[in-house]
């Protein structure tokens, strides 16, 4: 499978209305606050799917990131193959 390669993405600091952005089957939710930027990348065989995972998981998610979680190791996250990973550098202003 292809590396998946992320655009340089923008914060969107409204961490309860995560932002979606697809490319090439790979779908990014977004989450952000006001200091740093985190992304999910989803791998789901179709939409209604991602945003189905997207409802399950807001609270999962945020849990998540308020402890600094690289890689979900929650069954939800194990079952569609996310990652977190953290933005680096960027304008949060």
């Amino acid at each position: 499978m292809d590396a998946f390669t992320p655009k340089p993405w923008v914060c969107d600091e409204r961490a309860d209305h995560p932002t979606i952005l697809g490319d090439n089957g790979h779908f990014v939710a977004e989450f952000g606050d006001d200091e740093d930027c985190y992304y999910v990348l989803l791998c789901v065989n179709n939409h209604d799917a991602l945003l189905e995972a997207l409802k399950s998981a807001h609270g999962m998610l945020n849990q998540s990131l308020s402890h600094n979680t690289k890689v979900a190791s929650d069954g939800f996250f194990q079952n569609i193959g996310a990652v977190i990973t953290k933005a680096e550098g960027g304008d949060h202003g």
